[in-house]
């Protein structure tokens, strides 16, 4: 009797659970380089968002309003937003009239690889709102996330500008 249930429990539980499934991928994690489609194939990931409508196409001069709605921060990244060092320029302005602020800084983050840059060094330059911050690096192309934090006295945000880096 003991060797017949041995033989025929595998049978009994397979068709007592009906046909195997796999198990489900994670797929959440964007370090992974391949992924499973719905059919259970293995795939090719690109862990860039490509539809991230957030997103914003680069151009020189782009604008981006502080999340308290004090300041307007405009952009412009010498060669683009390509891979790559860029020496970046911020004109910063508040009702429409140049602001200085204490301290600006600027720094980037690829959320879909969980890496950045350190923050860049920002000087105000000779004209009124204007500052530089030399030295911000992609290191690769995808979307990126260039948080300009102004704070002053009085008030302060940040200015999120999302970035489709893109090689030239």
């Amino acid at each position: 009797m003991q060797r017949f249930s041995t033989l025929w429990l595998p049978l009994l539980l397979t068709a007592a659970c009906g046909p195997s499934e796999e198990a489900p991928v994670d797929t959440a994690d964007t370090d992974t380089e391949t992924a499973t489609t719905d059919t259970g194939v293995p795939t090719e990931t690109d862990t860039t968002p490509t539809e991230d409508t957030g997103v914003t196409p680069y151009i020189d001069g782009m604008t981006a309003t502080t999340t308290n709605g004090s300041y307007v921060v405009a952009l412009t990244l010498d060669g683009g937003a390509t891979p790559g060092e860029h020496d970046a320029t911020l004109v910063i302005t508040k009702l429409g009239e140049a602001a200085t602020a204490q301290t600006v800084t600027l720094s980037a983050w690829m959320p879909a690889h969980g890496h950045g840059t350190d923050p860049v060094e920002v000087t105000e330059s000779a004209t009124p709102g204007t500052y530089a911050a030399p030295g911000l690096n992609f290191k690769m192309p995808g979307r990126w996330d260039v948080t300009v934090v102004v704070d002053s006295a009085d008030t302060g945000g940040d200015a999120i500008f999302r970035l489709d880096v893109q090689s030239p």
